[in-house]
């Protein structure tokens, strides 16, 4: 089955990440028009670019950040045929060490500024033939983890406003497919430098004895995107071999 996105423009938040990179190279591979956001790593978004990309510096956390952005790209592109929210962050920490601020930058990140960014890029949205977005979750979203309380809850959170926005944008004129994906225990910048333990922690929880693949969860994103999905609407895929 050949997954072609071709024409299609698509924003990626947190392109320089893990499994943003291989988002980025795959949605430009398949022939998209790919636009994406970073914070870090400036040296990777210029290699992304390099690709035909379009890189633009946002610090989700700051409202004013993401709004300024939200308006120079409605002045750029004719239209959104897609959004993946991929950026997040994680602040590991026992609930009884966690600071307001850390807190707050947690929220500001993984669930606000995804409301915010799908709610004033619905004009761009409405533009398309095919609308759709994915929220990149987290199984922690479901199940909780020690030491994660924000970004479990903020997860958490996310998975809701996803069944939320499908039945909301999906009684619409032009219906929006909006779905989630839980895309596994991947080795990125918010898990490279744990333990070794943790590591193989994830492995031995795994039906498979492996860690997900970025590349392979890029695939699958890309599918979700393509014409080939047109009646699929607020579900949570579990791409996560952990039992």
């Amino acid at each position: 089955m050949e997954v072609s996105l071709q024409n299609k423009i698509i924003l990626i938040t947190g392109g320089t990440g893990g499994l943003g990179q291989s988002l980025v190279h795959t949605f430009d591979r398949e022939k998209a028009r790919v636009i994406f956001t970073f914070f870090t790593h400036e040296d990777r978004a210029r290699e992304l670019e390099q690709l035909g990309a379009c890189g633009f510096h946002v610090d989700l956390s700051d409202r004013n950040s993401v709004k300024q952005f939200i308006e120079r790209l409605k002045k750029e592109i004719p239209r959104l045929d897609g959004i993946i929210h991929n950026a997040g962050i994680s602040r590991d920490h026992t609930m009884a060490k966690f600071e307001e601020s850390e807190l707050d930058e947690s929220l500001e990140v993984n669930l606000t500024s995804v409301f915010r960014m799908s709610v004033d890029l619905l004009s761009l949205l409405e533009k398309s033939s095919l609308p759709k977005i994915i929220n990149v979750v987290s199984r922690t979203g479901l199940c909780g983890n020690f030491g994660q309380a924000a970004y479990a809850a903020t997860k958490a959170g996310l998975i809701a406003l996803t069944k939320t926005m499908a039945a909301e944008w999906g009684a619409g004129e032009n219906k929006i497919l909006v779905n989630a994906m839980t895309p596994g225990y991947l080795m990125s910048d918010m898990t490279h430098d744990l333990p070794e333990e943790i590591h193989e922690k994830a492995r031995k929880e795994s039906y498979l004895g492996v860690i997900s693949d970025s590349d392979e969860v890029a695939e699958f994103a890309a599918y979700l995107m393509s014409d080939h999905v047109k009646k699929i609407s607020g579900q949570i895929f579990h791409y996560d071999t952990r039992r």
